[in-house]
């Protein structure tokens, strides 16, 4: 700011651009403070209006816009157990990441929804913890003691906190299981359940 000597303050019209308080005496170089939470999404602007102290209809105005972008979250939103024959019961990794470098931010598990719901079946490593671009996972299981034969799946909701704005992402979890089983080998074949013998 060029001010020639004189006495001047400044002010701003939105909440997210703070100005420095009290009273400035010439030249000086004006900071403005842009808050890093709580900023809706989208494309906005502040109205920094300087003011002669002497002179109070003196001013001059500069137009600050700030455009906050929603963070680009990598996440699939399908997920499979099981293999492609029911047969496969190994775990495995659900990974994710936001493109947000070496920031970090919370994630949480918000929303379980299971089909048949009466079937408790997914087994999750947890259910929170933190993401940046280097990105997270969760090993996701199944306890199939009991299970019956079938495809079974489960909607998943996770929320990501970024600055003071929430980005979700749904994700469908289909395990499919096969409880009697036939394995080949060299030497003939085996049977994982035998067929009840008639007397």
């Amino acid at each position: 700011v060029l001010a020639n000597g004189k006495r001047w303050h400044v002010t701003s019209d939105a909440a997210w651009a703070s100005v420095p308080a009290g009273v400035t005496q010439g030249d000086a170089t004006l900071t403005i403070d842009v808050g890093s939470t709580g900023i809706p999404l989208g494309a906005r602007e502040a109205r920094i209006l300087l003011v002669n102290e002497n002179d109070p209809a003196q001013t001059a105005a500069l137009i600050l816009t700030l455009t906050v972008a929603e963070p680009v979250l990598t996440a699939p939103a399908t997920f499979a157990l099981g293999g492609a024959d029911g047969l496969d019961d190994s775990p495995q990794n659900y990974a994710f990441s936001l493109d947000t470098g070496t920031n970090a931010y919370p994630w949480s598990v918000t929303h379980i929804n299971l089909v048949p719901n009466n079937v408790d079946w997914l087994e999750l490593s947890k259910l929170s913890g933190t993401v940046d671009g280097s990105g997270d996972l969760i090993v996701v299981d199944s306890d199939r003691d009991g299970l019956a034969s079938g495809t079974y799946d489960a909607h998943l909701t996770l929320q990501f906190d970024v600055l003071g704005q929430t980005v979700t992402r749904n994700v469908f979890v289909t395990l499919k299981h096969e409880e009697n089983r036939i394995s080949v080998v060299d030497n003939g074949v085996a049977f994982y359940e035998m067929p009840a013998r008639n007397k």
